[in-house]
């Protein structure tokens, strides 16, 4: 067959390289949202034991890490 013919359609035309910078990103971000959470429950923690029943009030109507939007629960 000729050059750029059926047969080269079956060749995958990314590099190598685009498979391991994906998986070295998805990893890097896995374990940010990890020591977030872990920093975010330690300072909860923190939080609960200096201010007490006014910040558990306060967090149930706040989100973690994304802002709760509409109405405040009671």
């Amino acid at each position: 067959m000729r050059p750029g013919g059926a047969a080269s359609l079956d060749r995958k035309k990314t590099s190598p390289y685009i498979g391991a910078l994906n998986e070295a990103t998805l990893f890097r971000t896995a374990v940010i949202v990890l020591l977030m959470t872990v920093r975010l429950v330690q300072e909860e923690d923190s939080l609960v034991r200096r201010f007490g029943e006014n910040y558990r009030l306060y967090r149930s109507t706040t989100g973690k890490f994304i802002p709760r939007f509409g109405p405040k629960p009671r």
